[in-house]
């Protein structure tokens, strides 16, 4: 595997190195983490804060360079990096929309980091492409928000549906830029637990049955809205206000919420997230073969997409929320769900979760 070291600033090529077998590559949506690449040589032409990519078409990935460990001994480097889009972890004032979701989401990350009145924070070789996104709809904050664009990334996930991808620009064969991508998620993907592409499965519930009915019931303050209102999360992984649909879950587990006059707009949104966040409190992983001929990462899925996960006892609609690499490019290592099973990452959410 080879790894391209590039400038933070200009984006100029400043070496390279090969990494064998001895690295971790991960994508996580849930709880960021560092990757790890042992390259073959010391006295990289690289400082913290610059840029590596990975030239293998198997793995799209982009770090920045978080440590730099030279063993002058064994005469190699143990390089740390960030995802890309770890950059997204910086708060922003956030104010009352209406309109696209996706230019939204596009202007905010583009006055952060394209057109920063600081020009040692912008990123002169990014760019941003709306791939045929449109979704219009009402943002209603608090006054004075601050909210992480990250934080944002992952409601718009939910409520919306729209991911956020990067790739490596070229011009005339060079690398020249990076460009993300508003996207739509991937749907309708399934993978079953048989398929022969799959190994090493554990499926884990974090509960019994999770929450599929939201009843809005109005505050005695209310002036204009006065009736109830009922969200159903449906077996397909949707929401509706259907009460007879036939994808309504047949156990009702509701959960009961006072809304005033001035939340009625964005009861839709805020409700999207809460039941969809609740759906995926469960952990399935499993180690995929990269070659399958059903669906290919990166290709057919990413971090972000969702899937419906069949089993011989229960469906899943789920979403990919983690891919890791080790070893071998052969296989990767995939976490479906937002549930996480080891101490270390429950202690980080944890911690997250009351910040």
């Amino acid at each position: 595997m080879e790894l391209i070291f590039l400038d933070r600033i200009d984006f100029k090529v400043l070496d390279f190195g090969y990494v064998n077998n001895d690295y971790r590559i991960i994508c996580d949506d849930v709880i960021p983490q560092k990757s790890t690449f042992i390259v073959n040589k010391i006295g990289i032409q690289a400082k913290l804060g610059d840029l590596i990519y990975i030239k293998d078409k198997r793995v799209n990935y982009i770090g920045i360079i978080n440590e730099l460990l030279e063993n002058t001994n064994k005469l190699v480097t143990e390089v740390k990096t960030d995802d890309f889009i770890s950059i997204l972890n910086v708060e922003v004032k956030v104010d009352n929309y209406e309109g696209d979701v996706s230019l939204f989401l596009s202007n905010l990350i583009h006055n952060t980091y394209i057109n920063n009145t600081d020009a040692k924070q912008n990123f002169k070789y990014l760019s941003i492409k709306r791939d045929n996104v449109q979704i219009i709809d009402t943002l209603i904050f608090e006054p004075d928000t601050l909210m992480s664009i990250a934080t944002l990334l992952k409601s718009f996930n939910k409520s919306y549906s729209i991911g956020l991808k990067y790739e490596i620009v070229y011009s005339r064969g060079k690398i020249s830029g990076i460009e993300l991508h508003i996207t739509k998620c991937n749907r309708g993907l399934i993978l079953r637990s048989d398929y022969k592409g799959i190994s090493n499965l554990v499926i884990t519930d974090s509960c019994s049955q999770v929450t599929n009915n939201i009843t809005f019931i109005p505050s005695a303050d209310n002036e204009e809205h006065k009736e109830e209102i009922c969200y159903y999360l449906l077996t397909d992984g949707t929401v509706g206000t259907d009460p007879t649909s036939n994808l309504r879950y047949n156990v009702v587990k509701n959960e009961s919420i006072i809304f005033y006059d001035e939340d009625f707009d964005t009861l839709s949104t805020t409700v999207q997230t809460a039941l969809l966040k609740k759906s995926f409190d469960h952990s399935i992983t499993f180690d995929y073969v990269l070659d399958s001929q059903v669906a290919i990462p990166f290709k057919d899925f990413s971090v972000g997409d969702f899937i419906l996960f069949i089993t011989k006892k229960k469906t899943y609609q789920t979403l990919v929320s983690k891919m890791e690499f080790k070893k071998d490019l052969g296989k990767v290592a995939i976490t479906l769900g937002e549930h996480r099973i080891s101490l270390t990452e429950q202690f980080i959410l944890f911690k997250n979760n009351r910040r």
